[in-house]
């Protein structure tokens, strides 16, 4: 499993800057999530689509099937559920 980072060592970018040129950002989100910030405060948070897939489908199937989910999303075998 990815370790993933904490969300303050996460980019955080101001939403002016994020306004200026989105497209930066978005590629970077495509990596790892994105803060933007408003007033130095986290505003929001720019998540590539396969990261938001993910956790839709951790918070669909709970952590309990989280090792199923990964294996059958990166087809490396087959889990066999009783």
């Amino acid at each position: 499993m990815t370790k993933r980072p904490a969300p303050d060592d996460l980019p955080h970018i101001p939403i002016t800057r994020f306004q200026k040129s989105p497209g930066d950002f978005l590629d970077l989100a495509d990596r790892a999530p994105v803060v933007l910030t408003e007033d130095g405060n986290r505003r929001s948070v720019i998540l590539s689509a396969a990261e938001y897939e993910r956790l839709d489908q951790l918070e669909r199937y709970g952590k309990a099937d989280q090792a199923v989910l990964e294996n059958e999303m990166d087809g490396a075998g087959t889990t066999r559920r009783d």
